[in-house]
């Protein structure tokens, strides 16, 4: 018998792969060597991209390391402008450009914006000592009584 033969497992997949010859010369597993072949690519491209991944994140870091220095010249002059005296708090924030009117209506009564509701209706509080009212009509219940134990 001499040849390639591979069968497949119960899913489909490839299990055994064999080139088969005669006496003299021993028979090779092929499906060993497929997959270390694929385990050597696929290594080598693991390796890639890991350090491909790893020079963009080092170069990222060097952008933001940068932006930070050119902001951090530029805000220590504000910063210097914006201490508290105290040293414990930040200065409040004031936002910059929205122009506030503090126009109030002649016929407002210091509400601002809100309109003034009207006054609303007196209840009597109930008295502590009264009994509950008990509707004469009220409805049976739909329940058979219980029988007795």
């Amino acid at each position: 018998m001499r040849g390639r033969t591979w069968g497949r497992d119960e899913f489909g997949r490839v299990n055994y792969d064999r080139y088969w010859t005669g006496r003299p010369i021993l028979s090779q597993n092929l499906l060993d060597s497929y997959k270390a072949r694929m385990d050597e690519k696929l290594e080598d491209r693991w390796q890639e991209a890991e350090s491909e991944r790893v020079t963009k994140r080092f170069e990222e870091m060097e952008r933001e390391t940068m932006a930070g220095a050119d902001a951090e010249n530029k805000g220590k002059a504000k910063d210097a402008a914006n201490e508290n005296q105290d040293g414990f708090a930040p200065a409040p924030f004031l936002p910059e450009g929205i122009e506030q009117e503090n126009e109030l209506p002649e016929d407002d009564k210091g509400g601002g914006p809100f309109i003034p509701l009207p006054e609303a209706p007196v209840v009597p509080e109930p008295d502590p000592n009264a009994l509950p009212e008990v509707d004469p009509e009220s409805v049976p219940s739909p329940f058979a009584p219980l029988p007795p134990l």
